[in-house]
């Protein structure tokens, strides 16, 4: 991103929000943070976009920061860049979604993470800076 994004900065995905879907985003929290990447969940929608039960990830992290003290709109600047996978995704054959282990959609999360890091890695080795 070549320009500082301007505040309350949101840039939703081309054909809107989907309930209860993972995105990758670029996010900026205040002013001074730095653009970078994170995954975005956006738990249900309101009016067509994310409420309650909304959080950006930070996967970079060992283990998940979850911010779910932030609305959609507290953030800085939100850009999705991609959606990952959708609850509809992760159910069974039968329709049903999978036991709840732990920690919801833990290895889920960890086997995207990791698809997200080769990617990261990917597009860094063809765009050096």
């Amino acid at each position: 991103m070549s320009s500082k994004p301007k505040r309350n900065t949101i840039i939703p995905p081309i054909r809107g929000w989907k309930p209860r879907t993972l995105y990758l985003v670029e996010v900026a929290y205040f002013a001074n943070n730095p653009v970078h990447r994170a995954l975005f969940y956006s738990g249900f929608l309101e009016d067509g976009k994310p409420g309650n039960y909304s959080g950006v990830m930070n996967y970079m992290a060992s283990c998940f920061d979850v911010d779910q003290d932030k609305m959609l709109g507290q953030m800085y600047y939100v850009k999705v860049i991609c959606q990952l996978a959708a609850e509809a995704d992760l159910k069974t054959s039968d329709g049903r979604l999978p036991p709840k282990p732990t920690n919801p959609r833990k290895e889920e999360l960890l086997k995207k993470i990791e698809e997200l890091k080769a990617l990261v890695a990917k597009e860094d080795e063809s765009n050096p800076v």
